[in-house]
């Protein structure tokens, strides 16, 4: 895979899902930024959880383009 079909860090977006964004943010209880782009297996569950445990949380921003 290359960094243009993974994200800028690497992580493939279109295979990361609730159960590896709740284990991300378990070690980052004081995020305070984060962006989403293309995470098609992220659903509200994952959003939840954000809401729940990122409480330093200040900005969320969500990209998914539908065609």
């Amino acid at each position: 895979d290359t960094q243009e079909e993974n994200g800028s860090d690497g992580v493939n977006p279109t295979s990361f899902t609730d159960a590896g964004l709740l284990h991300l943010i378990e070690g980052c209880k004081g995020l305070e930024k984060l962006t989403l782009n293309w995470f098609l297996h992220i659903s509200e569950k994952g959003l939840v959880g954000i809401a729940n445990r990122c409480r330093n949380l200040q900005s969320l921003a969500l990209l998914v383009i539908s065609c």
